[in-house]
């Protein structure tokens, strides 16, 4: 059995370390500004979806959430010269785009429609 043991990765085996993990948007920190950013979409989205909004369109509306306060931040980042890759930043706005119109939104413009099509 030892031999097994001996024949993982040590991350699997040791113990987990005590180390306080973030698990939603109401576990951050609120002294940071991208907390308070992130927290304010989640509340945004959440309004959007309505009162029968599930456990899972919430959870779903704080990830969406998460990824637009990053979103914001990265481009802060790039626009002040710091060194954010222009990749970088499009992709995870197209991430968080995508985690938005997961929402199923109401109000939201449909793609099908004739004036929303830019081609």
């Amino acid at each position: 059995m030892e031999t097994q043991r001996n024949a993982l990765p040590e991350s699997l085996y040791k113990r987990p370390s005590r180390k306080r993990r973030l698990l939603t948007v109401e576990h951050m920190d609120g002294r940071y500004r991208g907390a308070k950013r992130a927290r304010h979409f989640a509340a945004e989205f959440v309004a959007a979806l309505g009162p029968s909004a599930t456990q899972v369109q919430k959870q779903a509306a704080a990830r969406a959430a998460i990824l637009c306060a990053l979103v914001e931040d990265l481009a802060a980042r790039r626009l002040t010269g710091q060194d954010v890759k222009l990749d970088e930043l499009m992709r995870l706005e197209g991430v968080a785009r995508r985690a938005v119109e997961r929402l199923n939104l109401p109000g939201r413009p449909d793609p099908e429609d004739e004036g929303w099509n830019l081609r």
